[in-house]
């Protein structure tokens, strides 16, 4: 409670990269990394994410502190509470929700993100962990 009233005061500022990535690149890059993925750009372009401050973000962010409730609140709520509140703090960037097989062979739902190193990233909502894109999951759908 108290650190969703500090982010009311004391907004997390926006990223400062400008930087763009257009629709037909985007698709492109995602197919090349994930060949049997649905992918769905709901824009022509997006800013690309800086990291380091999206990790600051991450920080001041509480989804992660959410309680985890099988069935009712779990790994896809969770990303699409992370996609909300992402989109509320700019809500222009390469940022989406990705659903996969995990290496352990289990379905799983997490957030996605193109960099400005042009690198794709996984975004693990209950964990705020960053996570270079392993070729081990078997990405099925990609909504950006």
């Amino acid at each position: 409670m108290i650190a969703e009233i500090l982010n009311i005061i004391f907004p997390a500022p926006r990223q400062v990269s400008t930087e763009r990535i257009y629709k037909p690149y985007l698709t492109n890059m995602l197919r090349t990394k994930f060949p049997d993925a649905d992918i769905r750009l709901s824009d022509t372009s997006f800013k690309l994410v800086d990291v380091r401050q999206f990790k600051l973000f991450l920080g001041r962010n509480t989804t992660n502190h959410r309680p985890y409730i099988k069935e009712i609140h779990d790994c896809d709520d969770f990303s699409f509470v992370l996609k909300g509140d992402v989109t509320r703090w700019d809500s222009d960037l390469a940022f989406g929700i990705v659903w996969a097989i995990s290496p352990e062979g289990t379905y799983h739902a997490l957030n996605i993100m193109v960099g400005t190193d042009k690198e794709v990233y996984f975004v693990e909502p209950q964990t705020d962990a960053v996570l270079q894109v392993s070729h081990e999951w078997v990405v099925r759908f990609i909504l950006m």
